[in-house]
């Protein structure tokens, strides 16, 4: 089975102020075939590009994700509490 995994997958071209799913691998698959190298994050501009990437993030618990190259919106519905 097929899983087109790369369909709300953007290029980052800004900093985004609220949470998304981030990747610095677009083509990182795991044992399965499902898309890994995957976090929610709000992407921030680089302050040392030539040593972390343009474009960083941070997980909630603290650990720094370098060189981030894609974004995908997170849906309404999974972000709100029920």
């Amino acid at each position: 089975m097929s899983h087109n995994t790369n369909s709300c997958w953007k290029k980052i071209t800004k900093e985004i102020n609220k949470r998304v799913l981030v990747t610095n691998n677009i083509n990182a698959r795991d044992a399965h075939g499902q898309m890994s190298h995957v976090w929610i994050g709000i992407v921030i501009k680089s302050s040392e590009p030539d040593k972390y990437g343009k474009w960083t993030t941070f997980t909630d618990g603290d650990q720094r994700i370098l060189d981030l190259t894609h974004y995908c919106e997170i849906p309404q519905a999974a972000t709100t509490a029920q």
